[in-house]
């Protein structure tokens, strides 16, 4: 596999601001609106 080749030295790349984003513990409650928990994917069946 070959390196990437980059079109600019990493070190002209401009910084971007930092931005706090908060941590919260996905639970059944807190993914709802976003899907659910899976325990164990073998089982899972898609469609």
């Amino acid at each position: 596999m070959n390196a990437p080749e980059y079109i600019f030295d990493a070190k002209e790349k401009p910084s971007l601001p930092w931005h706090e984003v908060p941590l919260i513990r996905a639970t059944e409650d807190t993914v709802k609106d976003y899907g659910y928990l899976v325990d164990d994917p073998r089982v899972l069946k898609l469609k």
